[in-house]
């Protein structure tokens, strides 16, 4: 794992070219300005796959803001050309003036929001932990979930422009739990300023994102590129951003010395407040005005929704994940961040004819990989590129979903207003004849009946439909109500009881009818005339639909059953102007709608934002919704491996108390609390006063076959001739072998042992052993078993099971800059510093290391290296001109007292020929 993580974080400085060469790393090694960014950066936290789904829970100090100006750029662009404007450098400035008021405004809501002159908004209204005010908790909760909601842009107006300190006017707000306290910060370490950077390339100091655990190598890559960090990542707020892309920016913001405990409490609070404030006051706030300059009305008629979205920088949360649809749409868009998207979209859950949804997909990848660069940074060679392809990606998809959705609400507007239920059903029995003459239908209009029977059996039938366990989320949700609130009055409600109507009706009359007398022998189906969603979900594709230019050619030849109205008998007559060829198109169009409809409610969140709502996917951690859902538990394994230790040592203990041995059928389930009492009390444990040694003795055989030399991959076979023909497993699968010429059986309990009639058999366990390679094993075990065996089996278990490299949750912390001290001093990390400097811990130079290194550099125009100590009392010196290196002897010395230690150059030993030339 170690090595995979290195290799796969080289492979990654390739991609970007920031393997440094050993003299431009040394031209920077004395650069006091080299790396000042850096300096500044949070500590970046490196997690195992278990740590960093447990990090899921936990806010964010450092995020990433992406910003898409593109609908913003074009607002800019009309007003230039309405007043006259040189377009492209007044929608460039007008660009420049969004971005920096965004920027802008998060840096005037953070400095507000921790010097408490703005209250924290609660996350989670039902929170116990935490104050929630009143009137604040009653607007939330009254709030449609995804619409517009005026009372909340009241209330937080209230809040923006209060004109008196006594903040409880407004609500009862708790002067401790409702804003951040100043001992959320580390001692000494309180700041009102927030640190903004604007993102040029992915690279090293994005490490955590791209491995598992920091090594040298690692380290050294991060190192160097923090003394050139600027060629990564600018100050938002020290000088105008240069334009490199006009359509898209990212940003990272941090919250520098946070507590993480106190922080714990109110980070996810701080988020959720942050969202709600910048989204408010970029439309209402009098503050705006002087950062947007003469583009502010420009800049409320953008929905800033649509524009901007935050995520974590690693694994922690920016929202508090959560079980929930909208939640797991949202996470859905790390689809989008793959370079190859657009080529492979037809394969996306995302646009599926028939989409599995978001939780589907989440069942199916119960444990995916992490830290590997699941959004692709890697791919391109700028952060704006990146983000470029993300947004294009995104705007595409979301264009094709809205068509869709369009397409679907015009059909079904239209037919519920222009063909009643009542008549549509009446047309269907009269193009089919229902009830009476079916079997003289002609070939097509047999074909067509195929179809409709085929397609609503698989969507509508009652007990095997695809869709229909769905409808009951197509018919409560009021998201569509929302979407096309624009378009059309009418309720989504209103069409899916029409389409359930048709439906049942469909199916109905497709069950009565002599299936065999209307499709005989002679019937041949022409799949191609399926509608494109059945070709896909049902046939795999395996033929291409033709249904559009079959129903086109009907009506060339019989005119359409419904068209727009005012179209000439012309136009009908060609299908431009035509809804539906025929009342049976009408009914499988619907189906279609219907699908369209169900995909749009399924990704809602992944493409349409509503107002108030800014987006903060868990995008760099795909197990934060399998926490949320019980997907994966991140603790179970530690708690198993505590489980199992206790019950060890608690069955060692038993063992020498009383003469017999408490034996366990229990198992740790993930998510399930258990205690000695609860499974005493539940019949889970089982007390034998009259146990068998040789089960025991056995099972010591199984669990510590390769320990004790019993060897493993090799069948056992107890026949009529074995001498252990009396031991013979029980606990016996229902996936037991059954292939008697095999002799397989798979046995669960190793050590549940019982005796048999001679009858030929053989056992399987995990580890296959050779019951006659541990005879003698089995032999002196079954008469020597007490407590130690317990105790060993514990301790077996326990050395095992920490080694997990991903199921317990392990983290790093790498301080920047300590790492940039260090590399200073040394030009490199050395080895022994790695684990000081992956704990975020200083490592300090050596005193005589420090003075050879100033010595070269104050007697030489050269820069170091390396510096390396040989022994007690010589030290190599590399720089960067020469390609031998100096030798020197130095004197390190103890104070009075046996404490601090100095260290002086006596004098130089060796000396590079190259380095005369350079001497001072």
């Amino acid at each position: 794992m170690h090595s995979m993580n290195k290799t796969l974080f080289m492979i990654f400085c390739a991609i970007f070219g920031v393997i440094t060469t050993v003299n431009s790393a040394a031209a920077s090694w004395q650069d006091s300005q080299g790396g000042y960014l850096a300096q500044k950066l949070n500590p970046l936290r490196f997690t195992n796959r278990a740590r960093c789904a447990a990090d899921s829970k936990v806010a964010a100090d450092s995020v990433f803001l992406l910003v898409n100006n593109f609908d913003l750029g074009k607002g800019v662009y009309r007003l230039g050309k309405l007043t006259g404007q040189e377009t492209s450098s007044f929608t460039k400035s007008g660009i420049a003036y969004y971005r920096s008021s965004i920027v802008e405004m998060i840096k005037l809501i953070h400095h507000r929001i921790i010097t408490r002159r703005l209250p924290l908004l609660s996350a989670n209204v039902e929170s116990s932990s935490l104050h929630i005010p009143r009137k604040y908790k009653s607007i939330i909760k009254n709030c449609p979930e995804n619409g517009y909601c005026p009372e909340l842009d009241d209330y937080v107006s209230q809040v923006w422009n209060r004109r008196t300190k006594n903040i409880s006017v407004i609500d009862n707000f708790d002067l401790d739990d409702n804003f951040v306290e100043s001992r959320v910060f580390e001692r000494g370490g309180f700041s009102s300023d927030l640190n903004c950077y604007r993102l040029k390339k992915m690279g090293p100091l994005q490490s955590h994102l791209f491995g598992t655990k920091p090594n040298k190598a690692i380290l050294d890559q991060m190192a160097q590129n923090l003394l050139k960090s600027d060629e990564y990542l600018e100050s938002c707020f020290e000088k105008p951003e240069e334009l490199t892309d006009v359509q898209v920016s990212a940003y990272q913001f941090e919250i520098p010395s946070l507590r993480d405990g106190r922080w714990k409490r109110k980070g996810f609070d701080y988020w959720n407040s942050m969202k709600i404030y910048l989204s408010w006051a970029f439309r209402n706030a009098s503050e705006l005005e002087s950062m947007a300059g003469p583009f502010q009305n420009v800049f409320k008629s953008v929905a800033l929704e649509d524009s901007v979205l935050f995520f974590a920088n690693g694994c922690k949360s920016i929202s508090a994940p959560e079980c929930s649809s909208d939640y797991l749409a949202q996470n859905a868009m790390r689809e989008l961040a793959k370079k190859d998207f657009a080529r492979n979209a037809y394969k996306s859950d995302l646009l599926n004819d028939i989409p599995d949804g978001p939780a589907e997909q989440l069942l199916k990848d119960r444990a995916p990989k992490i830290n590997l660069d699941d959004l692709e940074f890697g791919k391109f060679e700028s952060v704006d590129k990146w983000l470029k392809n993300y947004t294009e990606n995104h705007t595409e998809a979301r264009n094709i979903l809205k068509r869709q959705l369009l397409k679907a609400s015009t059909f079904l507007g239209l037919a519920t207003k222009s063909v009643p239920a009542y008549k549509l059903k009446q047309a269907l029995v009269n193009q089919f004849y229902f009830n009476t003459r079916t079997e003289s239908l002609d070939d097509s209009t047999k074909q067509e009946l195929y179809y409709l029977c085929s397609e609503f059996n698989f969507a509508g039938h009652e007990t095997y439909s695809f869709l229909k366990p769905k409808l009951d989320l197509l018919k409560q949700s009021t998201t569509l109500d929302v979407l096309l609130k624009d378009i059309t009055a009418d309720k989504v409600s209103n069409y899916m009881a029409y389409y359930q109507e048709i439906a049942s009706f469909v199916t109905k009359s497709c069950s009565d009818l002599r299936q065999k007398n209307v499709w005989n022998n002679e019937f041949t189906l022409n799949k191609e005339g399926y509608a494109k969603w059945y070709v896909n979900k049902v046939l795999n594709n395996s033929v291409e639909s033709a249904k559009d230019s079959m129903q086109a050619d009907y009506i060339n030849r019989n005119g359409a059953f419904l068209s727009y109205t005012g179209a000439s008998a012309s136009a009908v007559s060609s299908s431009e102007a035509a809804i539906c060829a025929s009342p049976s198109d009408c009914a499988r169009k619907m189906i279609e709608s219907v699908i369209h409809m169900h995909k749009a409610i399924q990704y809602a969140d992944t493409f349409f934002h509503v107002e108030q709502k800014i987006n903060s996917p868990a995008l760099l951690n795909p197990y934060a919704e399998r926490v949320a859902c019980g997907v994966y538990d991140p603790w179970f394994k530690t708690k198993s491996i505590i489980f199992n230790l206790i019950w060890d040592v608690g069955q060692a203990a038993l063992n020498t108390a009383v003469p017999g041995i408490i034996y366990t059928r229990a198992t740790l389930k993930p998510k399930t609390v258990t205690s000695f009492k609860q499974l005493v009390k539940d019949g889970k444990i089982s007390y034998d006063v009259n146990y068998d040694k040789t089960r025991i003795a056995t099972s010591l055989a199984a669990d510590f076959g390769p320990l004790l030399g019993v060897p493993c991959s090799v069948s056992i076979h107890t026949g009529i001739e074995n001498v252990y023909d009396q031991l013979n497993f029980t606990g016996i699968s229902l996936a037991a072998c059954n292939e008697k010429e095999e002799h397989n059986i798979n046995a669960f309990s190793a050590g549940d042992i019982r005796k048999e009639d001679e009858i030929d058999r053989a056992g399987c366990v995990a580890c296959r052993l050779n019951f006659e390679g541990v005879s003698t094993v089995a032999a002196y075990a079954a008469n020597q078993v007490d407590s130690q065996f317990f105790i060993f089996r514990g301790l077996v278990r326990l050395l095992r099971d920490i080694q997990d490299p991903d199921n317990i949750p392990r983290s790093w912390s790498v301080d920047p800059k300590e790492l940039l001290a260090t590399y200073r001093n040394y030009g490199e990390v050395p080895k022994d510093c790695v684990r000081d400097l992956s704990k975020g811990r200083s490592c300090r130079p050596r005193s005589c290391e420090n003075k050879a290194s100033e010595y070269i550099t104050k007697n030489y125009n050269l820069n170091i290296r390396k510096v390396r100590m040989e022994g007690k009392y010589h030290t190599r010196v590399w720089t960067d001109r020469c390609e031998y290196p100096f030798k020197l002897f130095v004197s390190e010395r103890s104070d009075d007292n046996g404490g601090n230690k100095s260290c002086r150059v006596v004098r130089t030993l060796e000396m590079p020929r190259c380095a005369r030339s350079f001497k001072k």
